[in-house]
């Protein structure tokens, strides 16, 4: 007989060429569809999705499902989980308020066991873990109420709760706030939590030398530190401020820290920065401005277009309001403002702005200072349109190239418009690899800083330090360390000084 894969005359016979299926959109009529989850059952598939254009790089998103293998007709995916359009109930991870994000939100989403899908999502001033049950089939909510979004959380566990990860019945999550360090835990079945790792619990029992004995300290004072919330009235938007503060603080210094995004959230999650500016007695205010995800959508979607305006001034009418709330805590003279990316485009504006008197000097990491220079140079021009021009009536954004009308519109929003009023120290930290905002936009802003300074007869007091290699975070583990301790020290030497509040 012939040898085994053999054919005749000794060639391999040729197996028949398989047809392939033609490829088939499962959501035209969705606008936006991401990270799909099969369930393990094979039976359901679970996705992120959004029927309306966004022009943002975040928004709120529904949770949808449908039949798999999907039928060939029809497509049948169904909402188990609508967009959260209002504000929250609570703002504390208690209260669901929308699958929220883009990047790392959007890709916890996983099945828990054949009937629970899990995720975590920014809710209010937290990340938090949800379970949902999957009624399955693209059938999820058959015309009636969505099923409850229930928080998965540990007993006793404050701040932001993070999945880590879910299989076979199993999450673990790990949690931390801005008082306590992470720690890491599982729960199995909707049984008894198990905490895997505990970082402060570590730190209590290493002894290895002073340092540790100082960590210790550090952590003991965190976990004593007071934690405030000031909001906005609702006619006022709403916008909202962690505030922590040592105890006992008296007309203590402060900082105010402002995420970027816009489009992300100041969490009650750990930071070491935060904990580095609390243990060196200065108090740290994060605010969620308008546009800040976790607050709904509609929170979210007011920003775009009103870049350089309604941030700048949520950020001022926090400031004020945290001033008034806290005022036996915190000296009005002895504030500053710090941020990274869009953070570092609001220090800069709060440098520069009508009510910079607050603010007695800024850190400014990576920010976008020059919007009509970021449009030819950074790896995202379309978020120069989206959030700095409102665009045609229908929403739809700016028309591409730009026009000269809408080069000094961006240029009108951008804070290097209001640079020849920018009197306070500032410190400037630049990724020179960075293509999200290039380092020429911190660079302008510095070297016309210092023209305008020059022309006024005075010197400009600012400070450059440029990380070679580097992109937007200054990621690496030495260039990062260097960064965020050169911010904190720059901040407490010149935060900490005799007040001089009346």
């Amino acid at each position: 007989g012939e040898e085994a894969g053999g054919g005749a005359g000794g060639e391999e016979a040729a197996a028949p060429a398989a047809k392939a299926a033609p490829a088939r959109c499962l959501t035209p009529s969705l606008y936006f569809a991401h990270m799909p989850r099969l369930s393990p059952d094979g039976r359901t598939l679970a996705f992120a999705a959004r029927e309306g254009e966004f022009r943002s790089h975040s928004a709120g998103f529904e949770l949808r499902t449908m039949a798999w293998p999907p039928p060939e007709a029809g497509h049948g995916s169904a909402t188990l989980v609508p967009i959260v359009r209002g504000f929250p109930a609570a703002t504390d991870g208690s209260s669901f308020a929308g699958l929220f994000g883009f990047h790392d939100e959007l890709a916890s989403l996983a099945w828990l066991d054949e009937a629970t899908l899990v995720f975590h999502s920014v809710a209010g001033a937290t990340k938090s873990t949800f379970t949902v049950a999957a009624t399955g089939g693209g059938e999820a909510t058959g015309g009636g109420p969505a099923p409850p979004v229930v928080p998965l959380r540990p007993p006793q566990c404050e701040g932001s709760v993070e999945l880590l990860g879910a299989s076979g019945g199993t999450a673990i999550v790990q949690c931390s706030s801005l008082r306590r360090p992470p720690s890491v835990w599982a729960v199995k079945d909707g049984g008894e939590w198990t905490c895997l790792v505990d970082v402060g619990s570590l730190v209590e029992k290493h002894d290895a030398g002073p340092h540790c004995e100082q960590a210790r300290a550090a952590l003991r004072e965190l976990r004593s530190a007071r934690l405030e919330k000031v909001r906005l009235p609702e006619e006022e938007g709403g916008s909202e401020a962690l505030c922590l503060l040592p105890a006992g603080a008296s007309r203590a210094p402060w900082t105010l820290k402002i995420h970027g995004g816009p489009h992300s959230a100041s969490l009650d999650s750990w930071s070491v920065e935060v904990a580095l500016l609390l243990a060196s007695g200065v108090c740290v205010i994060q605010p969620n401005y308008r546009g800040s995800i976790g607050f709904g959508d509609d929170f979210c979607a007011a920003l775009p277009g009103h870049v350089g305006e309604m941030d700048v001034g949520d950020c001022v009418a926090l400031t004020l309001a945290s001033l008034a709330q806290l005022d036996e805590s915190l000296d009005p003279a002895r504030g500053g403002a710090y941020g990274g990316s869009h953070g570092g485009f609001l220090t800069a504006w709060l440098l520069g702005c009508e009510e910079r008197a607050l603010y007695s000097c800024g850190v400014l990491w990576n920010p976008v200072v020059d919007l009509p220079a970021m449009l030819g140079t950074t790896d995202i021009p379309e978020w120069v349109s989206a959030e700095g021009l409102q665009g045609d009536a229908a929403g739809a954004g700016a028309t591409w190239p730009v026009g000269a009308e809408d080069l000094l519109e961006l240029h009108r929003r951008s804070p290097l418009s209001v640079i020849d009023r920018v009197e306070a120290p500032a410190l400037m930290l630049l990724g020179a690899a960075d293509q999200r905002v290039p380092h020429k936009q911190g660079r302008s802003w510095v070297s016309a800083l210092q023209q305008v300074r020059q022309r006024k007869g005075a010197p400009a007091d600012v400070t450059a330090l440029e990380f070679p290699g580097e992109g937007h975070a200054i990621a690496s583990l030495e260039g990062n360390a260097h960064a965020q301790q050169s911010a904190v020290a720059w901040l407490v030497e010149r935060l900490r000084g005799e007040s001089n509040a009346s």
